[in-house]
């Protein structure tokens, strides 16, 4: 199988950290350094003055862009053209995510305060202010399929957090969620999948088994359009297609890329963020169109509900009887009656 992969630059120096699919059927990125840039699927890129500090990006149900920020605090919506509405609701705020409630829900934390999860309104309004007990860095945050939110802890756990506010962690034990704001997503399967150097796989009854493809240095996962995985890798510079056996099927180079954020675009192609210093980049990863479904072969008719003329039509079993049978004491044979065949004689 082939793929094409195409660079589209950004600014350089900015510090790309996160991708998303927008609303607008364009692809956007944020950057620490205040840059919010929209990438169309042909490469063309337009830039805007984002919120102080942006971390991570997502398209809300408004048709908003919604950016956290990791400076000021809080959480930013922008419109399209580049309008940004800032609402102070925390600090450091970093993964991003729109809520099985459809709010908006944020992690964020600090060395002077405790690391939890915000969500508001698309409006604005507050709504929920959630304090895991126990939670060190959140630093990625998705949907589950099961209703609640599920978000990536770099000491080594992934949370469940319930929109009611209750919160369950399980244990990763020795490998820990990356920090990256594309560290957990739910998978083609169902099941959450977080990067974590290799992949986790966790349902969302809390079960967990970790995958370590041979090469494979997970930095960032999402599920593809495809059935697959896709995972960035910084170390290899490169893309990979993951089964959701946890195998590798394909590996996409990235020449000195450094996959930082990933997504599925609406193009129905692979995006990934790069922020390799110098050469920060989108790069899209063109999937290859789906095999033709096979032809359909010709439907044959029911038996029961074909129609024969009358010779072919059998009577039902009958037991025949020879004198030959009563003469010497033989078992009758079981025969059919065939004297509708051809007529009456």
């Amino acid at each position: 199988m082939t793929f094409v992969a195409n660079k589209y630059p950004l600014t350089a120096y900015s510090i790309p950290l996160d991708i998303c699919a927008g609303p607008d059927a364009n692809v956007w990125t944020c950057a620490y350094d205040d840059l919010v840039s929209k990438v169309t699927t042909a490469g063309s890129v337009t830039n805007y003055t984002g919120p102080s500090r942006c971390e991570g990006i997502i398209a809300g149900p408004d048709g908003l862009l919604w950016i956290t920020d990791a400076l000021t605090g809080g959480i930013s919506k922008m419109t399209t053209g580049g309008t940004v509405t800032h609402y102070s609701v925390g600090t450091d705020s970093y993964g991003v995510c729109v809520g099985p409630d459809g709010n908006i829900w944020y992690t964020y934390g600090s060395s002077s305060v405790a690391t939890h999860i915000d969500a508001v309104t698309t409006s604005g309004a507050s709504v929920a202010s959630v304090t895991p007990s126990g939670a060190t860095n959140l630093v990625s945050i998705c949907a589950g399929p099961d209703g609640n939110l599920w978000a990536a802890d770099t000491a080594n756990k992934l949370w469940r957090v319930t929109p009611a506010g209750v919160c369950t962690s399980f244990a990763l034990a020795s490998y820990a969620p990356v920090n990256s704001r594309k560290s957990v997503c739910v998978g083609p399967d169902g099941n959450l999948w977080v990067a974590a150097g290799g992949l986790w796989q966790v349902t969302t009854a809390g079960v967990a088994m970790y995958f370590a493809p041979t090469g494979v240095s997970a930095k960032c996962v999402c599920a593809g359009p495809d059935g697959y995985l896709w995972v960035g890798d910084s170390t290899h510079h490169c893309a990979w297609q993951i089964s959701t056996a946890g195998a590798s099927v394909a590996q996409i180079t990235l020449t000195s890329a450094a996959p930082n954020s990933i997504c599925a675009g609406p193009d129905g192609n692979i995006w990934v963020l790069d922020n390799a210093s110098d050469s920060e980049a989108a790069w899209q990863i063109v999937l290859p169109p789906p095999p033709p479904p096979a032809p359909s072969l010709p439907v044959q008719a029911s038996m029961a509900n074909v129609t024969y003329p009358s010779y072919f039509v059998l009577s039902p079993p009958t037991t025949v009887v020879s004198e030959n049978q009563l003469d010497t004491g033989q078992a009758p044979v079981v025969g059919v009656d065939l004297t509708d065949i051809g007529g009456s004689s």
